[in-house]
C-alpha cells in the first residue's frame, strides 16, 4: 500500500512538472507569434516612409490604399485594425570631404563637386505592445 502510495505522488508529481512546461511553451509560442506578426506590420510602414506621416497614428490601409487595389473586405477591415504611431527624424548629416578653411576659390569649387552627404534617418514604429527602430541612409 506504501509502495502504491509513493507511485502515485512521484507520478503525480511529474504530472504537474509536465503539465508547468508545456504552459511554459504556451507562452513562449504566443509571445513568438506577436513578436512575428508585429515585425509584419512594420515592414508596410518602412517600406512606404514618407516623412509626411512623422508624428502621425495611422492604420496600415493608410499607407497601402494608394499603392494596391484592395478590395476584399475582411483584408480591408484588417489593415485598418491594425494602427502604428511613426516618427521620422533626421538622426544625422555627415559631409565627410566639407572643407572648414576656405583657402582658395579652385579647392573650394572641387570640395562642392566632390561633396557627399550621408543622411541617416531614426525611424520608429510603435503599438501598444511592441516598439521597432530603424534607421535609414540615404546617399546624397
Amino acid at each position: 500500500m506504501i509502495e502504491v502510495l509513493i507511485s502515485v505522488t512521484i507520478l503525480a508529481l511529474i504530472g504537474a512538472v509536465l503539465i508547468q512546461i508545456a504552459s511554459n511553451n504556451k507562452q513562449n509560442f504566443q509571445t513568438l507569434i506577436n513578436k512575428t506578426e508585429f515585425d509584419e506590420i512594420v515592414s508596410i510602414p518602412l517600406t512606404h516612409r514618407n516623412k509626411i506621416y512623422h508624428k502621425t497614428t495611422k492604420d496600415l490601409y493608410t499607407y497601402l490604399y494608394k499603392d494596391y487595389n484592395l478590395t476584399n473586405d475582411d483584408i480591408i477591415k484588417y489593415f485598418k485594425s491594425k494602427k502604428v504611431s511613426y516618427q521620422q527624424k533626421n538622426f544625422s548629416i555627415i559631409k565627410p570631404f566639407e572643407s572648414n578653411e576656405s583657402e582658395d576659390m579652385v579647392e573650394e569649387n572641387q570640395n562642392k563637386e566632390q561633396s557627399i552627404t550621408i543622411n541617416v534617418d531614426k525611424i520608429l514604429i510603435f503599438n501598444k505592445e511592441n516598439s521597432f527602430t530603424a534607421f535609414t541612409v540615404n546617399l546624397q
